[in-house]
């Protein structure tokens, strides 16, 4: 004979099931959240308080028979930090368990609560930065104002990380940004050291620059010179085998930047500047980057402009240079366009392209268009 469970035997048998199947969603997921911020305990309750204390600055000289500056340290700001519970929970019915299916459902409902959780705690994290901008509760950093400010106290008034003029993400704002996160200063007003999260192995002739810029400018840098480091002798015409591999493989490996050679200092190094294209609704103004065998034409154009600007949303794009000009379709391959047509297509590395079927040369049919010349890209104009 069938006995009813009871509530003591439930949380017995039951929840030891359904625990198990949250922590196989919960505990195993990576913490996606904790490649950006670093996480401590905390006290249980409503909010606890910590002082931000400014410190004693850089010491001075001091010439022989000098007496030793005594300074004095303070309270910058009041750091707060405010407690926030999240909670959720799935009940079953007393119907449900006399039926027996209380098993199978508490190990789905469970993982989806697990699921739940895990988003919730993502989400919450990344409001941090979706919410950068917004000065108000509950997105304020503990020193009272949003992450993205001008106001951000340190000692002796305040810093700012904000773009004094608002841009859109191009080589020139990225760096901007990386100028105000040098000019990042500490509560003391000590300029914030940068350690680097990407290490770029390459030659010092401005091929790898645009890259560097991508992402976030060059911190440091070192010459490869160590004998432990490059194979000998090293080849006037192969230094991609005999100095960059080693010097990366060591890196690969964990040797430090410095073991490589002396410090350069980043501003020294060559530099490879490709021009920005100007982008308003409807028209692009641009250059030409390059041109191959085919006839080819690379634009300064990325992806990005094409769309911000609007153009070949209706499949065609006017395309003007000094001394000629064509209608392009925007097509996805080079097998779309005709022998002889136009098109306008993204190449992999994400670069407008503009070409013609075969036989026909777009560079030609342009004028002779060569790197450096002036094209237009508008709204056709039938």
């Amino acid at each position: 004979m069938a006995v009813p469970m009871n509530s003591s035997q439930f949380r017995v048998i039951v929840e030891p099931i359904m625990n198990e199947h949250f922590d196989g969603v919960y505990s195993q997921r990576k913490d996606e959240y904790k490649a950006i911020f670093t996480t401590k305990p905390g006290t249980p309750r409503a909010y606890h308080e910590e002082p931000v204390m400014f410190g004693l600055g850089s010491a001075p000289q001091m010439p022989d028979g000098t007496g030793v500056q005594y300074k004095q340290g303070g309270v910058l700001f009041n750091k707060r930090y405010v407690y926030r519970q999240y909670g959720a929970a799935f009940a079953m019915t007393k119907v449900l368990v006399e039926d027996g299916d209380h098993i199978n459902l508490g190990k789905i409902y469970s993982e989806q609560l697990g699921q739940a959780m895990v988003e919730t705690e993502e989400t919450n994290a990344a409001n941090v930065l979706n919410f950068s901008f917004t000065n108000s509760a509950p997105y304020l950093g503990g020193d009272g104002v949003s992450l993205i400010n001008s106001q951000h106290p340190i000692l002796g008034g305040v810093m700012s990380n904000l773009l004094p003029t608002p841009a859109a993400l191009s080589q020139t704002s990225a760096e901007a940004m990386l100028i105000m996160i040098r000019k990042s200063q500490d509560n003391d007003q000590k300029r914030v050291r940068i350690n680097p999260q990407c290490l770029v192995v390459g030659p010092d002739n401005g091929l790898l620059a645009p890259a560097a810029a991508a992402l976030g400018g060059v911190a440091r840098a070192v010459e490869i010179t160590s004998p432990d480091v490059v194979l000998s002798p090293i080849s006037p015409s192969f230094h991609a085998r005999d100095v960059l591999a080693p010097a990366a493989a060591h890196l690969a490996s964990g040797v430090a930047l410095e073991e490589l050679g002396p410090a350069v200092d980043p501003a020294s190094l060559a530099q490879m500047a490709i021009p920005e294209p100007t982008v308003e609704h409807g028209k692009i103004e641009c250059e030409v980057l390059d041109l191959n065998r085919f006839g080819n034409v690379l634009l300064n154009v990325r992806a990005a402009d094409l769309a911000a600007s609007g153009l070949g949303e209706d499949g065609a794009v006017q395309i003007d240079a000094t001394s000629g000009s064509a209608r392009a379709e925007r097509v996805s391959t080079y097998a779309d366009v005709e022998s002889g047509e136009w098109g306008l297509i993204v190449d992999p590395r994400g670069w407008a392209l503009v070409i013609r079927g075969n036989p026909a040369n777009a560079a030609e049919g342009l004028g002779g268009v060569g790197p450096g010349d002036p094209v237009w890209l508008t709204t056709p104009r039938d």
